[in-house]
């Protein structure tokens, strides 16, 4: 059996056997609290390491100064739709109302309406405000590192797909943008490969912007046996946080009573170490499929 770590944002500079020992080390929290030893031997690991990939790309191609949060000295730099609508299906989602971004802007801005920076910026702002562990530089992460991934998919899905592929079954695990990575591969691995557990955890998936930007039509891929979604309900990357077959898709195991830490509730640490998603692990990797 195969286990294969798809991480999300942030992830550039990090060696890859620190990552992956990180998330070794939380789902074995989870193992122990369940009083399991052993689960992980001859099991074989990867980490489908992209972040510095990632990186790379958003210096390459982000080259507007299309800061979600700060104002920008006036420059005017031509709006990107994909961030407008990600950075407004947040606010929407976190209950911030038109009224609230009007009087964030002021009444000069205010008359412009929602397509142009200045309101992004102001819902942004409202935003890092109303979830405080939310701060600038994770939402910058977020905006950046997805709106790059979107247009630019390719050399990120190769390296997933390579950790991915092959004929030993998989078990699967997304955290964050690596959910979003984790599902396009996935999905165009189709019946190639088998998958008894497809988990996300702290997934954007379900917000609105991402789904347009998905191949469809969306929902459970070909090989995977079994699709668990686990989330904090106050993670700000998963405020869309059910899967299911009105927002998503049918089939897919909705865990939404995770508790991470307080001020850290997109934690993977915390994520992996829940005694239900170690469950879900181990039953998939002693699986016979």
């Amino acid at each position: 059996m195969r286990l294969v770590y798809v991480h999300g944002i942030g992830q550039g500079g990090r060696p890859s056997a620190e990552v992956t020992a990180e998330w070794t080390a939380a789902l074995e929290r989870g193992f122990d609290a369940l009083g399991r030893d052993g689960v992980l031997g001859g099991v074989s690991i990867e980490l489908a390491y992209y972040g510095d990939d990632l990186d790379d790309l958003v210096r390459s191609f982000d080259t507007s100064d299309s800061s979600v949060i700060r104002r920008r000295d006036g420059r005017d730099d031509e709006l990107d739709p994909f961030v407008a609508d990600l950075v407004d299906d947040l606010r929407i989602r976190a209950e911030i109302a038109d009224g609230d971004v009007r009087a964030e802007l002021g009444a000069g801005a205010a008359e412009k309406g929602p397509s142009n920076w200045e309101w992004v910026h102001a819902a942004g702002r409202l935003l890092s405000r109303k979830l405080p562990w939310l701060t600038d530089t994770i939402l910058e992460h977020f905006v950046r590192e997805v709106s790059t991934y979107l247009k630019f998919p390719q050399r990120i899905d190769a390296i997933a797909r390579s950790a991915v592929a092959g004929d030993e079954p998989v078990v699967v695990i997304g955290h964050s943008l690596g959910s979003v990575v984790s599902y396009r591969v996935v999905t165009a691995l189709g019946a190639s490969i088998t998958s008894p557990l497809y988990l996300t955890v702290g997934s954007p998936l379900g917000i609105p912007s991402i789904k347009r930007a998905l191949p469809g039509p969306l929902g459970v891929p070909t090989g995977v046996h079994r699709w668990v979604n686990a989330v904090d309900e106050r993670d700000g990357v998963a405020l869309f946080s059910r899967l299911d077959r009105t927002t998503f898709g049918a089939g897919i195991e909705n865990v939404a009573d995770l508790t991470n830490p307080r001020d850290r509730p997109h934690w993977i640490g915390g994520y992996l170490a829940d005694t239900v998603v170690a469950q879900a692990v181990i039953d998939a990797l002693t699986s016979t499929t």
